[in-house]
């Protein structure tokens, strides 16, 4: 996938996409006892962004990840890991999360096996994630789609999963979770505001397109999509919480 040109910018639009997004994550979260954990693993939390708002609740939490820059940026505690393989004892944190990163791994049914591996028994395991497919606009912004079809095809090609979002239960349940809930979680344009969807949403797959020209393109055609009254988006996300097991497999 191509990088962002604009690294700087990137990592604030995670945050303020966290931020902004967690209006609706948090009321499942408090349904699945997640936000009562004393202490939480965050798995591929990145630049911290999932952890920023997990603590501004009065969570502690530490968050691992494979890209040691994007850690650099973390406000908390932090380290490298590979989310596949975790160096952490069985049954050790009350609460363990990943969110919109097993969409990105190219073996994510072992990454959630080693999520339920290290909670704690009984513990939390939260797994937050979406089926880009399920992004929809009206009117349609011609390089906004090209550019999420050239990221699906990547992610494809490359063996990852941007469909995560409906195969949480199934991966939850085949890690040896228990009690596994997902809820289903639809924000609009309406919710958000046409120009934060397009900014916070639509925009990062634009990154997708083949050169900078096009990028400047797409953005311009985004930027007008966001100035029409009549325009509309939607995106699904998926919240889906399972307990560790209590016994001993």
């Amino acid at each position: 996938m191509a990088a962002f040109s604009d690294a700087d910018g990137e990592r604030k639009r995670l945050a303020a996409q966290a931020e902004l997004i967690a209006r609706w994550e948090l009321e499942p979260y408090r349904r699945a006892g997640f936000l009562d954990c004393e202490n939480v693993l965050d798995v591929g939390g990145g630049t911290g962004a999932p952890a920023r708002v997990l603590r501004e609740r009065g969570v502690r939490v530490l968050t691992v990840d494979r890209d040691p820059v994007a850690l650099a940026h973390c406000e908390g505690p932090c380290a490298v890991v590979h989310a596949g393989a975790l160096p952490f004892a069985d049954r050790t944190f009350p609460g363990v999360y990943s969110r919109l990163m097993l969409q990105h791994v190219v073996e994510p049914e072992q990454v959630v096996k080693e999520l339920v591996r290290v909670a704690a028994a009984g513990g939390v395991v939260l797994l937050v994630d979406t089926d880009l497919a399920s992004f929809r606009t009206e009117p349609s912004p011609n390089l906004t789609t090209e550019a999420r079809e050239a990221w699906i095809a990547h992610a494809l090609a490359r063996g990852a999963r941007p469909d995560a979002g409906l195969h949480l239960r199934r991966w939850l349940v085949g890690a040896g979770a228990r009690n596994v809930h997902v809820e289903a979680l639809t924000i609009t344009s309406d919710d958000l505001g046409r120009a934060s969807f397009a900014r916070l949403l639509l925009a990062p797959h634009l990154a997708a397109l083949g050169t900078a020209s096009v990028r400047e393109k797409g953005v311009a055609e985004l930027f007008a999509w966001s100035k029409d009254p009549n325009a509309f988006g939607a995106a699904t996300l998926y919240v889906a919480s399972g307990r560790a097991p209590r016994n001993e497999p």
